[in-house]
Parts: C-alpha cells; sequence; structure tokens
C-alpha cells in the first residue's frame, strides 16, 4: 500500500465516524427537544405543580426527598412508562442504550441545579445504587462530571488605568456556585460599576466618531 492509498482508507475510515457521530449526534439532539414533554400535561402536570417546590427544598435521596416520590406515584409511573431514560422504563439499567444513559446523566446534571446543594457526584452514588449500576459505569460517570460542571471565566476590562475586575466563577458542581450564581455575581460587578463603564463607552464613542471623521477629512483631500 502507497502513503496515497493509505491517506484515502484512513480518510474513508474518519468521514464513516463522522457519520456515526452525526447519527449519535442527531438522536441526542431529539431526545433535549422532546425531554419529559410528558410533564407538560395530565395526568403529570397537576402533581408536578404540587411536588416541584416541595422537592427543590429537599434533599434528593433524603427520606423527605423519598416520601415525596411515593406521594407522586400515579404520575411517576406514567412518565417512566413513556419516557426511555429512566431506568423504570427497562426491566435493568442494562436493557438501555447509550443514547438513553446519555439523557439519564444530563437529566441527573439538570436536576442538580433545581437544589441550593445540588451535587452530581452525591447523586451519581445514590443512584448507582438505586439502580445497581456497576462500578465501571459509575466510574464513567465521575470521570464525565467536570464536562458538564466547566470553569465560567469571566475577563478584566482594562480603561485607563481602572479596571471592572470579575474573577474566575466556577461553574455548578459539587461545592461550587450555580451557573446563576455565577452570573448573578457577574451582573452586581458591572451594575456597581456602571457609571464608569458608561463613561468609558461614550468617550470610546467619542474616540471612533473623531477617527471617523479624520478619515473622511483624509478621503476628501
Amino acid at each position: 500500500m502507497t502513503d496515497e492509498e493509505c491517506k484515502v482508507q484512513t480518510q474513508k475510515h474518519i468521514d464513516n465516524v463522522q457519520k456515526m457521530i452525526a447519527i449519535i449526534t442527531d438522536k441526542l439532539i431529539c431526545r433535549g427537544r422532546d425531554h419529559d414533554a410528558s410533564k407538560l400535561s395530565d395526568p403529570e402536570l397537576s402533581v408536578f405543580v404540587e411536588f416541584t417546590p416541595k422537592l427543590s427544598e429537599l434533599t434528593y435521596g433524603s427520606d423527605e426527598y423519598n416520601k415525596c416520590l411515593e406521594a407522586m406515584k400515579p404520575a411517576l409511573s406514567h412518565h417512566y412508562a413513556i419516557n426511555r431514560h429512566h431506568p423504570e422504563y427497562h426491566d435493568s439499567i442494562s436493557k438501555m442504550n447509550l443514547i438513553d444513559i446519555v439523557e439519564m446523566f444530563c437529566d441527573w446534571k439538570a436536576a442538580t441545579l433545581r437544589h441550593d446543594n445540588g451535587d452530581l457526584e452525591k447523586s451519581i452514588k445514590i443512584n448507582s445504587k438505586r439502580f445497581g449500576i456497576t462500578d465501571q459505569l459509575a466510574a464513567i460517570f465521575q470521570n464525565t462530571v467536570d464536562i458538564l460542571s466547566p470553569p465560567i471565566s469571566y475577563i478584566a476590562i482594562p480603561y485607563d488605568g481602572y479596571k471592572v475586575e470579575i474573577k474566575e466563577v466556577n461553574g455548578a458542581g459539587a461545592g461550587h456556585p450555580t451557573p446563576s450564581a455565577a452570573i448573578e455575581a457577574m451582573w452586581q460587578a458591572l451594575n456597581d460599576n456602571r457609571e464608569r463603564l458608561q463613561a468609558a463607552l461614550i468617550d470610546t464613542s467619542c474616540k471612533l466618531t473623531a477617527l471617523e471623521c479624520a478619515h473622511k477629512n483624509h478621503q476628501l483631500k
């Protein structure tokens, strides 16, 4: 096999991998679009209207949390019966496919954002015991936590010796602020320095206008 023949074969392989990834991606996009749609109407809607505020104040996996789930059983049974991303839909978690697993994991992460003490790593431990998840799959989940909890970094904006300093804020995750808290911190920093920022923007606008006029005058000469 020549170098060129090898490159052609390798490129065909790359193209096929891209096609397979596109299939998986398309399936996941559809799952994201349709996720939990059954909660938007009865018999689920009225139950979740009542219990969602209560659940948000409780710690996931606690006795109080599980008591609420028991009270929600009729709606949950309906929900589990028509949503593949729940292990309860299947006889065993081993019968789920990769699309089901990825949606389930994203669901766990999103659920932590509803709680002040939400913790994906803790959810993994609780759900591993709850659903009989193997140590190997649990480890894969743990290895993926950081992908859904990236750090949120904000830059400092310098202007004539003055800086609007917005410190780096970590994304949601174990022991870290939630994204909403990070956004609130950024907004507060901007709001505290609004007048100086406005002055800086006005001055910059004036300088740009002056430059534009100078440029036009130069073209006329």
